[in-house]
């Protein structure tokens, strides 16, 4: 099930995840009722190398990938409106901020995958 995103405005702490190597889920978010959401991304550990946004247009349908290249976030495209540094690579320490513009989406879901050994990303996402 995903964490629902609902209300004027509303911040969701997700909470620490443990990246490995693989691609894995920092979320799945419902953001029906929204028209933007940000998603702050904070790494603390090895290098991120992959980062992916896919969504789904209602509760039935399968994902599918809209965002995972670094030009989908460093020249902004589809849904995405802004990003403060690419999300493929955050460094130790760094902060990513992206802004979606969400209209159309039910879920969103966000995963990561590190450089080598498992980091830990925090994420907060929030919208209206």
């Amino acid at each position: 099930m995903a964490t629902s995103v609902k209300n004027v405005f509303r911040e969701i702490d997700n909470g620490d995840t443990t990246v490995a190597a693989a691609l894995t889920s920092l979320g799945e978010f419902d953001v029906s009722d929204f028209t933007y959401v940000s998603v702050s991304l904070k790494n603390v550990g090895t290098l991120t190398d992959q980062f992916e946004v896919a969504i789904r247009v209602h509760d039935d349908a399968s994902y599918g990938v809209i965002h995972n290249a670094a030009g989908d976030f460093t020249t902004p495209t589809g849904i995405v409106i802004a990003a403060s540094e690419d999300p493929l690579s955050i460094a130790n320490g760094d902060t990513a901020v992206i802004l979606f513009d969400v209209r159309g989406v039910h879920t969103m879901r966000l995963r990561a995958a590190s450089s080598g050994a498992d980091t830990t990303v925090t994420t907060h996402i929030g919208g209206n």
